[in-house]
C-alpha cells in the first residue's frame, strides 16, 4: 500500500490519506468498498488468502482520493468512479509485477459480460440510464487505456490531474470530460482524442476496434 499510495500521489496529485486507515475483512459476496467518513476500506476476506489478489485491495485504496465527482445518470454509468480506479489498477499492477496482463484479464471480463445475456451492446455515455455500470469496469479502464496510448502516459497523467482538481467538488459530465482532454492534448492529438472519444464514449465503434469481441453482439 505504500508503493501504491506512492505511485498515486506521483501520477495523479497528491492527497492526504490518513495513515490510520483501517482495512476490515468481510465474508465473501458482499463485494469490498470504501467508508471514507470512518477512514475504513472493507473488503472480502478472500482478498487476504494470497498476494495474487491484492488487486483488489489497492483498487479500493485509490477510491479514497482520486475520482471526479458525478450525479445522476452520469455517476450510475461508474466510468468515473470504476472506470478510472480500474484503469489505476492496471498501471499499479503492472508496475509491481513488471508485466502488462490486465489489458487481457479487462477484455476477457468484457466479452464473459456481454456473454451473460445481461447487456446488450450500447455506448459509455448510456452506461448509466441502462444501469450498466458493471461495464465501466471492464470497457471503461480500456478505453482509458487507448487514450493513454494516443497522448502518452505522461500527458495522461498530467491532463488527469488537472481534471481531478477541477472536478473535485463539482459534478463532471461525459461532454465535460470529452472536452476537457481535447482541448488539452496537444495539437497533432486533438482529432485523434476526439476520433477515440467518439468510437467509445458516443457510439460502440471502439468495442470492435480495441476489444477482441468472442460474443454475438445484441
Amino acid at each position: 500500500m505504500d508503493f501504491t499510495s506512492k505511485y498515486m500521489n506521483s501520477h495523479f496529485g497528491y492527497r492526504d490519506i490518513k495513515s490510520n486507515t483501517k482495512y476490515v475483512s468481510i465474508p465473501d459476496g458482499y463485494g469490498s468498498f470504501t467508508c471514507e467518513e470512518n477512514d475504513t476500506i472493507f473488503i472480502q476476506q478472500s482478498t487476504f488468502s494470497s498476494k495474487k489478489n491484492m488487486n483488489q485491495i489497492i483498487h479500493e485504496f485509490t477510491h479514497l482520493g482520486w475520482n471526479a465527482k458525478a450525479e445522476g445518470t452520469v455517476s450510475r454509468s461508474r466510468f468515473f468512479d470504476e472506470a478510472f480506479t480500474s484503469y489505476y489498477e492496471m498501471r499499479i499492477m503492472n508496475a509491481l509485477e513488471g508485466k502488462e496482463y490486465y489489458l487481457d484479464l479487462y477484455s476477457k471480463t468484457w466479452n464473459e459480460q456481454m456473454n451473460s445475456g445481461k447487456y446488450k451492446e450500447i455506448p459509455i455515455h448510456k452506461f448509466g440510464e441502462y444501469e450498466y455500470g458493471d461495464l465501466s469496469y471492464t470497457a471503461g479502464a480500456i478505453c482509458l487505456y487507448e487514450l493513454t496510448n494516443i497522448i502518452s502516459e505522461t500527458i495522461f497523467d498530467n491532463i488527469t490531474t488537472q481534471f481531478l482538481n477541477e472536478f473535485k467538488n463539482k459534478a463532471t459530465t461525459f461532454e465535460d470530460f470529452c472536452n476537457f482532454y481535447i482541448n488539452k492534448a496537444k495539437n497533432d492529438k486533438k482529432e485523434s482524442v476526439k476520433k477515440l472519444f467518439d468510437d467509445w464514449i458516443y457510439s460502440c465503434e471502439g468495442f470492435k476496434k480495441y476489444i477482441k469481441i468472442t460474443y454475438i453482439p445484441r
